[in-house]
């Protein structure tokens, strides 16, 4: 269970404005009036937050722009010359991190699905912080992570969301296996700027790919099964991203503080919409409603001719 904990711990530091492998680039092209523009590609499926900063800016009043970007290409920002018969000098500087800074639209009532199918038994078991407990950080603020140890194999979607990232290299097949450093995961991004976690499927055992919505009690993939008792295990946990300062000195490792903010979900069981308590077991249930809940009315409009999912 440690090195699971230092695996979830590895995934938040993988929240940082240069882990996302120049996943934002940003170029000028200088315009016939001496105006410049700054466009950005975004190379990743998802939302970004970025930091556009402009430096020894000469003949130009600053524009600095600090927004989300979601769609794959766009202008950020354009200079316009205060002598129009002279060109614009200037230095500029990027920053971005993947994600929604505070989004407004977290619903701390929304009821999410159970990953498992209809009346699937499930116990529930939740996991402490490593970072707190054994190095001295600051846990994460509402800190709050699952493990759903089940008989079923396959994962589906607790509600709608853009797959953003998967983590399909690792050999999870043996018991010595699942209790690993790392794991294989499907990162998503939900509606309202949030995050959801999957982790620990099997190797090829992910069926959804980056850039594909995914839609509630949805198949996205399949676990292993610990042989000595037949069981299967997910790990989940949901997020937004929060307190991130482009600006702040980097701090040392042991005085890492997380920039998310975790969130309690509230799950349909069969005995009724609750937060889930650990050592409980329970029995996940479809509800038409929820799943319904967040689709577009083209989606629905699929649905009903059966090519949604």
């Amino acid at each position: 269970m440690k090195n699971y904990l230092l695996f979830l711990l590895n995934l938040l530091l993988s929240f940082s404005i240069y882990a996302q492998n120049r996943a934002i680039t940003v170029n000028y092209k200088r315009q016939s009036d001496n105006s410049v523009d700054f466009n950005y590609t975004k190379k990743a499926p998802g939302s970004y937050t970025v930091k556009l900063t402009f430096t020894n800016l000469k003949n130009a009043y600053a524009n600095n722009y600090f927004g989300v970007v979601k769609y794959s290409s766009g202008i950020l920002a354009s200079l316009d010359p205060i002598n129009k018969n002279r060109g614009i000098t200037f230095g500029y500087k990027v920053s971005y991190i993947q994600g929604v800074l505070n989004p407004k639209k977290i619903d701390k009532n929304f009821v999410y699905l159970l990953p498992f199918k209809q009346n699937a038994e499930l116990k529930v078991q939740e996991l402490t912080n490593l970072g707190q407990n054994y190095l001295g950080h600051k846990a994460p603020k509402n800190w709050k992570s699952y493990q759903f140890i089940t008989k079923s194999d396959t994962v589906y979607a607790i509600r709608k969301g853009l797959v953003i990232k998967v983590e399909n290299r690792l050999d999870i097949t043996t018991d010595n296996n699942i209790y690993s450093s790392d794991h294989n995961n499907i990162l998503v991004e939900n509606l309202d700027g949030s995050f959801t976690n999957y982790s620990n499927f099997k190797k090829n055992g992910i069926l959804v790919k980056p850039g594909q919505y995914i839609y509630p009690h949805s198949k996205i993939g399949i676990l292993p099964t610990k042989k000595t008792n037949a069981s299967c295990y997910l790990y989940l946990s949901t997020y937004y991203l929060s307190d991130f300062k482009f600006d702040k000195k980097k701090t040392s490792f042991s005085n890492y503080e997380s920039p998310l903010i975790y969130i309690v979900p509230i799950f349909a069981t069969s005995t009724g919409n609750k937060t889930l308590q650990p050592n409980t077991t329970y029995v996940s249930v479809f509800n038409e409603d929820l799943f319904k809940k967040e689709l577009t009315k083209r989606e629905k409009r699929r649905l009903k001719k059966g090519s949604l999912l």
